[in-house]
């Protein structure tokens, strides 16, 4: 940065770009009252420290709406994702408790006895059938079992499966 006239530096210290504005404006309105010879030589000596004051407050006043503007923008990029995630928040929620319902409707009903078999209900969503159909392959297949016991795991292998398959034809 270049050095400033102390009339420049006083102005810039000053805070607030509308208080720097007017004290420029004083300024000026003071250099123009002086006889036109003192206002003419003292203008010509002070020219080039007021126009390096003028051009740093300009920079400046760009500077602070330019912040300004970001931080707007962005304050209302967040306010929009907030909104976005509350909404899908409620959505969710909703969801659950129409879940939560049907859960308690299910509970309360006597069920077909092929659900029941797998720890199912009638009313469960197809995603979750065929989630519990793959934890029951993972947890029952005999291969995981030592080989005393894949006999028996195979057998409850066989009736789970035949009980998925079950489901799938009632629900097709």
């Amino acid at each position: 940065m270049t050095n400033l006239h102390p009339a420049a530096v006083y102005v810039l210290k000053t805070p607030g770009w509308k208080i720097r504005i007017w004290l420029a404006i004083v300024i000026t309105l003071v250099l123009a009252s002086l006889p036109m010879p003192v206002a003419g030589l003292t203008l010509w000596v002070l020219a080039l420290p007021y126009l390096v004051m003028a051009e740093t407050l300009a920079c400046m006043v760009g500077e602070q709406d330019r912040a300004r503007r970001l931080l707007e923008a962005d304050h209302e990029g967040q306010a929009a994702q907030l909104a976005g995630r509350d909404a899908r928040i409620k959505r969710l929620e909703g969801e659950l408790a129409e879940v939560r319902a049907a859960a308690h409707r299910a509970a309360n009903t006597v069920g077909n006895p092929v659900y029941r078999r797998v720890g199912l209900s009638p009313s469960a969503p197809d995603w979750l059938v065929e989630a519990a159909r793959r934890a029951y392959r993972r947890r029952l297949h005999p291969d995981v079992h030592p080989p005393h016991h894949r006999p028996q795991a195979h057998d409850r292998y066989i009736r789970a499966e035949e009980a998925f398959e079950r489901i799938r034809q009632l629900r097709a």
